[in-house]
């Protein structure tokens, strides 16, 4: 409490006046904050015997304040002579017209209330922005949707989000097209990234028919197969994919298959005549193994190749065998005697023992040379190379003169009435009979 001595109401209204935050008390509450500062300072410094002094300095202070600061001191005054200038309340009634009014509190309570809503509501209607209609730019590209937005007098936020739509692409606004917003406020868009990606699934090893389906599960399509040789995918099956298997994908995005047609197919080079050793390099050198066989010859030098499986030009899978014959020297027999020998025995015995027959005829005078061997080259017992050639001469019998005989026979027919006799002629001739 300021003083004891001091009114209750006059004191209960400095206070709350003094008391009130700056910013809630009425507009013309400084003139009064000022009195009523003066009001505190005197009667919290006035003593017993004082009060006059403390008083008359009121009074000056309302006075200065004018009008407001006169009221209220003048009430600061009255409560003061109420107790007679002691601090204690005097016996003598006062008449009801001099009787210092007590007024509700909350009457000021009210008016200081009244005051900061007036106050504030001014301010919100004064400094209210001006707002706009928000243009509709749902389906726009992003770019075009910025200068519309801008054209309106807004700020432009964007968020990218995915969704089936084509990236880019406005498909939210907030606030909503068509409501009303603040000038200058943002408007945020959400924009399109796009679907949100697919992983390419592995399908290697599959057939075609495998790998279709299984990327069509994957929300992807093939776009077409393209075949090529493999050596380690059989015919038929995905030897990888385009884009890579574990790569990224929009959904509905075209998948290439590279189909293995095989081993990859390579010409066959010719190699017969070479030697062993360039013929080798040579085909080693064009994709392929090499096997080797022998065979003896002699036509062809030691060595060298004679033939070759598959031929020269032909093309074969890369990797495929190809086998040389090499020439290798030829073994010798001993070439059977067959002079005098039916020609059939004689073929049959050079045969057998590993020759090559040749057969003439020559003219002979002698029925026993007829059909016989009468001569052979090599001679018999001789030492020639196997798989050579033995020529044997058959005699072809040719008599050397011509003698006719004229013999005179009978022949008797019987029969049962009559007997004949009829004279027959025969001729021969010597040596083998001529018909």
């Amino acid at each position: 409490a300021l003083n004891p001595n001091v009114p209750p109401e006059l004191e209960q209204t400095v206070l709350w006046v003094l008391n009130k935050d700056p910013a809630d008390r009425p507009a013309d509450a400084d003139q009064l904050i000022k009195v009523l500062e003066h009001c505190r300072e005197a009667i919290a410094s006035a003593g017993a015997g004082q009060h006059t002094a403390s008083m008359a300095a009121v009074a000056a202070a309302g006075a200065a304040a004018g009008a407001g600061g006169a009221a209220i001191a003048d009430r600061a005054m009255r409560a003061y002579h109420a107790t007679n200038g002691t601090g204690e309340a005097a016996a003598v009634v006062v008449p009801d017209d001099e009787r210092p009014r007590r007024r509700n509190p909350w009457g000021w309570i009210v008016l200081v209330l009244l005051l900061i809503a007036a106050a504030a509501a001014a301010a919100y209607f004064l400094s209210r922005p001006t707002q706009v209609v928000v243009p509709d730019v749902v389906g726009e590209r992003l770019n075009v949707a910025r200068r519309v937005i801008q054209a309106a007098h807004f700020q432009v936020g964007d968020a990218s989000q995915a969704s089936s739509k084509p990236a880019g692409t406005v498909i939210a606004e907030d606030p909503p097209a068509g409501s009303r917003a603040d000038k200058g406020s943002t408007v945020f868009l959400t924009v399109s990234g796009g679907p949100s990606n697919v992983t390419v699934p592995p399908v290697e090893g599959e057939t075609v028919a495998n790998a279709t389906r299984d990327l069509r599960r994957a929300h992807l399509k093939v776009s077409h197969a393209v075949a090529q040789s493999s050596t380690s995918f059989p015919v038929g099956q995905v030897i990888r994919t385009d884009p890579a298997s574990g790569r990224s994908a929009t959904p509905g995005a075209s998948v290439t298959l590279f189909v293995s047609s095989g081993q990859p197919t390579k010409s066959v080079p010719s190699v017969t005549g070479e030697t062993q050793t360039g013929a080798t390099a040579d085909l080693t050198k064009a994709g392929f193994s090499v096997n080797t066989t022998t065979q003896p010859s002699s036509s062809v030098p030691v060595g060298d190749v004679i033939s070759q499986s598959p031929r020269g030009g032909t093309t074969q899978p890369a990797g495929s065998t190809v086998t040389i014959t090499l020439a290798t020297a030829p073994v010798t027999a001993t070439v059977p005697p067959v002079t005098g020998d039916p020609a059939s025995g004689a073929v049959s015995a050079l045969r057998a023992a590993g020759f090559t027959v040749v057969q003439r005829t020559k003219k002979v005078t002698k029925p026993t040379q007829g059909g016989v061997v009468v001569q052979q080259s090599p001679a018999g017992n001789a030492t020639a190379k196997k798989g050579s050639t033995v020529t044997i001469t058959v005699g072809k019998y040719v008599p050397s003169t011509t003698s006719t005989t004229t013999t005179s026979s009978t022949t008797t027919t019987t029969s049962s009435s009559t007997t004949s006799t009829t004279p027959t002629t025969s001729t021969t001739t010597s040596g083998a009979p001529v018909p």
